[in-house]
């Protein structure tokens, strides 16, 4: 459910705005980071060091693969508007 959620960013993502994107309904905040954690060295989700700060990426080919589980899953009409909120959120706040 994490990576299905996560692949809604195109771009790499700090873990905060992932957080507030992802980490609702039955996975909590912890739920997520935990999730996340697991996924990166199954390489499932990549890292990278930007300005000094970590960021996280999906790659294109899992990025297309969980983002047609999510559609699958129905639970795409409910991560698509969530995660267009949060992107307005911070680029308003920047």
């Amino acid at each position: 459910m994490i990576l299905r959620r996560l692949s809604r960013f195109r771009d790499p993502f700090t873990l905060e705005a992932a957080t507030s994107a992802v980490a609702y309904g039955e996975i909590t905040d912890s739920d997520f980071v935990a999730g996340l954690a697991e996924l990166v060295p199954k390489s499932r989700v990549t890292t990278q060091d930007h300005r000094g700060s970590r960021q996280y990426a999906l790659l294109d080919t899992t990025r297309a693969y969980a983002l047609e589980k999510l559609s699958e899953s129905g639970e795409r009409k409910w991560v698509a508007p969530r995660h267009a909120d949060n992107i307005a959120r911070i680029c308003s706040s920047r």
